[in-house]
Parts: C-alpha cells; sequence; structure tokens
C-alpha cells in the first residue's frame, strides 16, 4: 500500500474516465479506508512505521518516480493523440516503454 500513489492514479484515470462516480474515486475510497483500518489495527501513524529503513527508502524514491509517472501520463496523451508523424509516434512508443523500465526499477517490482 505504500508503494501506491493515488495522485498518479488519478492523472492515468483522467485519460480515460470522464464521469463522477468512477472506478478510481471508489478505489481511492476503498484504499483509504483499508489503509486507515491497517493503521488503526497496528497502532501506527503511518505506513512501515515499524519499518523504517524501507519506509525512508520509499520515500526517497517517491520524488523521482512521480517525475517519470507524470511523464508517462503525457506520452500516453500524445501516444493517443497520435499526431506526430511514424517516426514521431515510434519515439513516442520508446520513451513510453522506457518510463515503464524506470518505473519498474524504482519500484523494485514489475509495476
Amino acid at each position: 500500500m505504500v508503494r501506491a500513489r493515488l495522485k498518479t492514479a488519478a492523472g492515468n484515470a483522467a485519460l480515460y474516465e470522464s464521469e463522477p462516480g468512477t472506478p478510481h474515486e471508489r478505489i481511492s475510497s476503498d484504499y483509504l479506508r483499508a489503509r486507515r483500518a491497517i493503521l488503526d489495527i497496528a497502532a501506527q501513524d503511518a505506513l512501515l512505521d515499524n519499518n523504517p529503513v524501507i519506509q525512508k527508502s520509499i520515500l526517497l524514491r517517491n520524488p523521482y518516480t512521480d517525475v517519470l509517472n507524470m511523464l508517462q501520463i503525457e506520452l500516453l496523451k500524445r501516444r493517443r493523440q497520435g499526431s506526430e508523424d511514424d517516426q514521431g509516434k515510434e519515439d513516442v512508443v520508446r520513451a513510453l516503454l522506457l518510463s515503464v523500465y524506470g518505473i519498474a526499477a524504482a519500484m523494485q517490482s514489475t509495476g
């Protein structure tokens, strides 16, 4: 849960959802309720308070992954618009793939 980035998810959802009551809103609401329940049960103020090394690692990493995620959202917009020439389309796809690899490496997972 600590790896989840609701703001990033909202940016991605905005590419595909246009009406209130979207799946993203429901997921965000469920996430926040689950997070609160976990913190209450664990008697913690923040996720991973019981593991400060991992907590700090994630907090230090987040500004970098946030930038990669914003870039990826912009690249997805460009890909969907499809207004570039063939070389431009190829460049956007390549940049998108690199953003996926970069985020996966930073998250230390597949996604």
